[in-house]
């Protein structure tokens, strides 16, 4: 019954849209899981992957300019300076 109850709350605040959201977000956080690890994404995530993720995706300032430390195998579009670009033309 509890359960149930949940389940009718949550479906009643959610839209398409942040469905949509939530699933493609997971989506890349299993891609960079994968890039960075080499294997898939399991839940419970541990801390110290939670704030690879966090320092992989900041950029910071060093001598040599702006730097983050994205794997290389993730796609040219997830990189911070391209998420900036993307930003600006919306």
């Amino acid at each position: 019954m509890d359960e149930e109850a949940a389940h009718d709350l949550m479906a009643e605040g959610e839209s398409s849209n942040m469905r949509v959201s939530y699933r493609t977000a997971v989506r890349y956080r299993a891609a960079w899981y994968t890039a960075r690890y080499g294997s898939q994404l399991e839940l419970a995530v541990p801390v110290p992957v939670v704030v690879q993720f966090i320092v992989d995706h900041a950029q910071r300032s060093t001598k040599a300019g702006l730097v983050h430390q994205l794997p290389p195998e993730m796609p040219p579009w997830s990189r911070p300076a391209s998420r900036a670009r993307q930003a600006r033309r919306r």
